[in-house]
C-alpha cells in the first residue's frame, strides 16, 4: 500500500511548495523564489543524496530503530547547502553576503535533521517543513 502512495507523496512533496509560495505572496515571485524550490532541493536532491551516501557510508544510525544514519543527514546537509547556495548566487549574480550563508545553513541543518528524525512519509513532510523552514529564515522580508 505505502509502495502505491510514494510516487503521489513525492509528486505533491516537491509542488505544494510551489503553490504555497503562490498564496503566501502572488505579486512577488523573487521574494519566494527559495521557498518554492523546497520540494526540489529537499527531496530530488537533499534526500536523494541523503539515501546514496546513507547506504554506502553511513554507519551509525538515528535512534528510535530508523533506518537513517547521522552521515546520510550530514551530506544531505551539505548538498541542501550547496543547493541553496547555487540557487541566490544564480539570481543574485554575485557573490553571496553572509547574511545569506547563515540562512542557508541554518536551513539546511533544520531540513536535514528534521528528515533524519521523522517517521512519517518524508517525500511529503519534508518539503513542507523545508518550506516553513525557508520561509522563516528568509532574510529577504
Amino acid at each position: 500500500n505505502s509502495i502505491v502512495l510514494t510516487p503521489i507523496y513525492l509528486v505533491l512533496g516537491c509542488t505544494l511548495p510551489l503553490f504555497l509560495g503562490e498564496l503566501n505572496d502572488p505579486v512577488s515571485f523573487k521574494r519566494w523564489e527559495i521557498p518554492r524550490l523546497a520540494g526540489v532541493i529537499s527531496v530530488c536532491i537533499g534526500d536523494s543524496v541523503a539515501a546514496i551516501f546513507g547506504n554506502k557510508y553511513g554507519k551509525l544510525k538515528w535512534s528510535g530503530g530508523s533506518e537513517k544514519t547521522v552521515e546520510g543527514t550530514v551530506a544531505m546537509t551539505v548538498a541542501v547547502f550547496c543547493s541553496l547556495v547555487a540557487v541566490t548566487w544564480y539570481e543574485a549574480k554575485e557573490a553571496v553576503c553572509i547574511h545569506f550563508l547563515i540562512y542557508h545553513f541554518a536551513s539546511s541543518v533544520f531540513i536535514s535533521v528534521f528528515e533524519g528524525l521523522t517517521k512519517q512519509e518524508d517525500n511529503f513532510v519534508v518539503p513542507l517543513f523545508s518550506f516553513c523552514a525557508l520561509s522563516i529564515f528568509n532574510p529577504i522580508q
